[in-house]
């Protein structure tokens, strides 16, 4: 994404979008599987909150990327988008595992 955001040319650019969506798309799973595998609420309850943050910011990225986009430019956007996605790397590890267990015999 900082790639992208620095990128020289368009198709510089297009190519670093590519690269980045073969990491980012692999996050949705994993954000679902952990809202579902919290501790203290049931796994419908954690999967409902992971969709309703995830609706929120389908509502409200667009508009505030347009915003900022409109008064600068898509650079300074794709640099912080940068950011906030090493920050997801770095809290990554509080991701809870899902704990399997074999079904019981009949």
């Amino acid at each position: 994404m900082l790639v992208a955001g620095l990128a020289p040319s368009p198709w510089l650019a297009i190519a670093a979008f590519a690269f980045c969506g073969f990491g980012i798309a692999n996050m949705v799973p994993i954000i679902f599987s952990a809202g579902g595998n919290q501790e203290g609420m049931s796994s419908g309850t954690g999967m409902s909150v992971v969709t309703t943050i995830g609706y929120c910011g389908i509502l409200v990225a667009p508009s505030a990327i347009g915003f900022v986009a409109e008064h600068s430019s898509f650079g300074p956007i794709f640099i912080t988008m940068s950011g906030l996605l090493i920050i997801v790397l770095l809290m990554a590890g509080l991701a809870h595992r899902a704990e399997f267990a074999p079904a019981p015999a009949e």
